[in-house]
């Protein structure tokens, strides 16, 4: 990847010391991709609970994110996740915005379960690839219908080309969801940017542990800043590790403002 010409700025120099101090960073900054991780089996070093994730958005200076209990899109127990991040959202001083997490195969009840977390204060739905269900498929229709009908965002995990091309063509025919395609770089970066650039409402987002070095300038440089959205997919991954890849990407303060929370303040306007 080529790197462009980048003086870093005065503000961009003070987020810098304030990573190096261990300091808030100062900026808005809102998540778009995180996870409570109550029962997960598999377990994570960093702390799952809601609890935790709060404690890692204070250490960092976050002002929200948006997470999906990971039990309930990994087929471990859609219901129990779901409801442990229903009563998570009413603690006080919450900031968390709630995805529902879909599993497709929940059954017959699947439709009245996501229009209960709906009315009980989530803000959006989460979409996985795990069922080798396309996103395209009939089968995702009526959910999508349920969140088209809100004008309600949805996240989708997303490995590469094929996952990403199936997400748009959920999108053109669902045009009031903001869908956010997860794990940009992954693989076939140049899909990802293209259907971001030419579908108004696929977002994509920076979520992906590997961070290799350009990746953020590159996609700033092709397509601009306002289709891309800070993910850390915490607590899974490290937060701070995450948002330090936007903070040192060679990019232009207002280009990071929009990856870090602007391009999100206006998806999740009102909602969490």
């Amino acid at each position: 990847m080529m790197h462009q010409t980048h003086e870093t700025t005065p503000a961009q120099r003070e987020l810098l010391a304030r990573i190096v101090r261990g300091q808030v960073l100062g900026e808005y900054i809102f998540d778009v991709h995180a996870h409570t991780c109550h029962g997960w089996a598999y377990g994570t070093i960093y702390d799952g609970s809601s609890e935790g994730l709060h404690r890692e958005m204070d250490a960092l200076g976050f002002t929200g994110m948006a997470v999906s209990a990971v039990c309930a899109i990994s087929g471990v127990d859609f219901t129990r996740a779901n409801n442990s991040l229903a009563h998570d959202i009413t603690k006080l001083r919450n900031r968390i915005a709630a995805y529902v997490g879909i599993d497709i195969r929940h059954g017959k009840t699947l439709l009245t379960d996501i229009d209960r977390y709906l009315a009980a204060g989530f803000s959006g739905g989460k979409v996985y690839t795990r069922w080798n269900v396309p996103y395209e498929d009939a089968r995702y229709d009526p959910v999508f219908e349920v969140f088209n009908a809100r004008r309600m965002p949805v996240l989708a995990h997303c490995w590469g080309g094929g996952d990403i091309t199936s997400l748009s063509k959920a999108a053109k025919k669902f045009p009031n969801i903001n869908f956010i395609a997860a794990h940009t770089g992954s693989a076939d970066l140049n899909v990802y940017m293209d259907l971001a650039r030419s579908i108004d409402n696929l977002y994509i987002d920076t979520a992906f542990s590997r961070g290799p070095r350009g990746l953020i300038e590159e996609v700033v440089r092709t397509i601009g800043s306002t289709k891309l959205m800070f993910g850390s997919d915490a607590a899974l991954f490290s937060a701070a590790q995450q948002v330090a890849r936007v903070v040192t990407a060679r990019v232009s303060d207002a280009d990071r403002q929009n990856i870090l929370g602007l391009n999100a303040k206006r998806l999740f306007a009102g909602r969490g």
